[in-house]
């Protein structure tokens, strides 16, 4: 006998051979109809044929999402890291869903995020990834936290020494945290004295 599709269509990547085996990596899911006909070998009046319907339900693939490391960054430091996707049909697109990112920090097309965040605290947020897979493609969501600690601030100068009635200035210097600073005075600066609160 031979063997045909002659209505309705398998899924994608699917395809019937001459002596009826489905054979292949479906490239598609959801549910295909399609119709069968089968060609006997007989001659004189001419070769006889039988269709029947058929209905092949292809279940959408599993997709897993998660990190490497974890989402750990301090605020004015650069932050890189890689989203993994797992399963389905590749390329995946991944969107934020719920929740959102520190500011600074962007989500990727190559599904990661990255940037240099300006503000500390803990951002919950979802992601949601969809792959390629045609007619219904599958979906995954997961939760994670984005964690930015407050950076640390170091302080120096040059020593502060002067005169009695002689000029004087002395810059302060921060390294750490994100520019540009404010200064503020606990306690008295000598009469004369003053500190300027942004330099």
């Amino acid at each position: 006998y031979r063997y045909a599709v002659t209505a309705g269509a398998l899924p994608p990547r699917l395809s019937l051979d001459e002596s009826g085996i489905i054979n292949g990596i479906s490239g598609g899911s959801g549910t295909f109809e399609f119709t069968v006909t089968a060609t006997d070998s007989s001659v004189g009046d001419g070769a006889y044929s039988v269709s029947s319907a058929y209905t092949l339900v292809a279940e959408p693939p599993t997709l897993e999402m998660g990190t490497l490391f974890g989402l750990e960054g301090t605020a004015g430091f650069e932050f890189d890291e890689a989203i993994f996707v797992y399963g389905g049909t590749e390329p995946y697109n991944v969107v934020l869903s719920a929740g959102r990112l520190p500011t600074g920090l962007s989500l990727t097309a190559d599904y990661r995020i990255s940037g240099t965040p300006t503000e500390a605290g803990s951002f919950p947020i979802t992601l949601t990834a969809t792959d390629s897979t045609q007619t219904v493609p599958a979906t995954v969501s997961a939760d994670f936290v984005v964690d930015i600690a407050t950076p640390e601030l170091r302080v120096s100068s040059n020593g502060l020494d002067g005169l009695l009635n002689a000029p004087f200035s002395d810059r302060i210097v921060v390294e750490g945290g994100i520019a540009p600073y404010r200064f503020s005075l606990s306690g008295a600066l000598p009469p004369g004295l003053q500190l300027d609160p942004d330099t």
